[in-house]
């Protein structure tokens, strides 16, 4: 498993494309749909996005993440994509604080499971973790 995580439009996606060019793209849009495909390697694009879906429709800490370790182990490679979405001003509404602070958690697991993890900040990959 893969982690590429940065800023809002810091070249992520494209990123990975160059790396993995036949690698079958999911998001928050049809994230549901993954489980029906027989491919080698995966890329879950937009991962913040769909910790939020999942936790609007009520779906807890626990059960998001039980449900990514499910669909990483089903894969050969899986690249999950993340935006930074912690850093700044604290949100004023709960619900907004809550996602990030999920949202962090669930990175933290992955990152310490990952064989890679990468910064990607204008379309450059810095290394965190792996070679």
């Amino acid at each position: 498993m893969e982690l590429y995580i940065g800023g809002y439009a810091q070249g992520k996606l494209t990123y990975v494309r160059k790396k993995y060019p036949k690698a079958q793209i999911y998001d928050e849009n049809n994230w549901q749909q993954l489980a029906a495909y027989t491919g080698q390697t995966v890329v879950c694009n937009h991962l913040h996005r769909i910790i939020a879906a999942e936790l609007a429709e009520g779906k807890t800490q626990a059960e998001i993440l039980a449900e990514l370790q499910d669909v990483r182990q089903r894969y050969e490679k899986i690249c999950f994509i993340c935006d930074e979405i912690g850093n700044g001003i604290v949100p004023i509404e709960k619900a907004e604080r809550d996602y990030r602070e999920v949202t962090g958690r669930i990175l933290t697991v992955l990152a310490e499971q990952a064989e890679t993890v990468t910064r990607i900040l204008c379309g450059l990959g810095q290394c965190i973790k792996g070679a």
